[in-house]
């Protein structure tokens, strides 16, 4: 689902029993990870501070920003 005015994406988490609404900007690479939903990961802990996991395929960056100044609670992709 696409919020016109915000320009961005909503979807569903589910972690174990936790379910979190969530928002992505709405650009190519949110467009083609949202087409590999639903998708199911296992979430490994980076430095005490991220939790990561790879996607089964590379997503699009065009257009996208070199970096963030990321928050707590952001969903990010970094390509490698």
């Amino acid at each position: 689902m696409i919020d016109q005015q915000r320009k961005a994406m909503k979807i569903r988490i589910d972690l174990e029993d936790t379910r979190v609404a969530a928002m992505l900007d709405d650009n190519a690479t949110s467009r083609e990870f949202i087409s590999l939903l639903p998708l199911t990961l296992t979430l490994e802990d980076y430095n005490g501070t991220e939790k990561i996991s790879d996607l089964p395929k590379k997503l699009s960056t065009r257009d996208a920003a070199a970096g963030i100044d990321p928050s707590v609670g952001d969903i990010t992709y970094y390509a490698r």
